[in-house]
């Protein structure tokens, strides 16, 4: 797991057309006041580091952000969110290829027995993460298909 801090302090998401439905959803009443990103966001250490540390590691560097402390990836010119963590679970973003493939689901069931639904909540392309071995490849994937002009294919 990680020290505990980025290398440096991760910079504010703004909020965009692109990034509106996952930043109303993050951020809804979150502070913006500094907080630890790891232990103070709402969300497991240990789920912070995977987003941040394991699938972020494969992202260019300045793809780390947070929304209102709440830590997410994104892409740093589009603001294309590709992964946050939410509570003891985690989010993706996979690029349509991916997407028709991975074998991941769009709902998790808390263990209050109440679902999160992603693609209800955020759109197409959303599904929960599952620690598996390919996501950091997935996140690649989706950046690059972000660098490539996604958002033009999307509007």
């Amino acid at each position: 797991m990680s020290s505990g801090q980025p290398r440096r302090p991760a910079p504010e998401l703004a909020r965009a057309a692109l990034n509106q439905r996952a930043w109303t959803y993050l951020a809804p009443e979150q502070p913006r006041d500094r907080r630890d990103p790891y232990w103070e966001s709402g969300s497991h250490p240990e789920i912070v580091a995977r987003v941040w540390d394991q699938l972020g590691g494969a992202l260019p560097e300045g793809c780390v952000h947070v929304i209102r402390g709440r830590p997410v990836l994104a892409h740093p010119e589009t603001g294309a969110i590709l992964a946050f963590p939410a509570g003891t679970a985690y989010a993706l973003w996979l690029a349509p290829d991916d997407a028709a493939q991975a074998p991941l689901s769009t709902v998790h069931r808390w263990g209050t027995g109440a679902e999160t639904d992603l693609s209800a909540l955020l759109g197409d392309g959303w599904f929960w993460g599952a620690f598996d071995e390919r996501e950091p490849a997935w996140c690649r994937s989706a950046f690059g298909w972000w660098e490539r002009g996604g958002a033009r294919r999307i509007r």
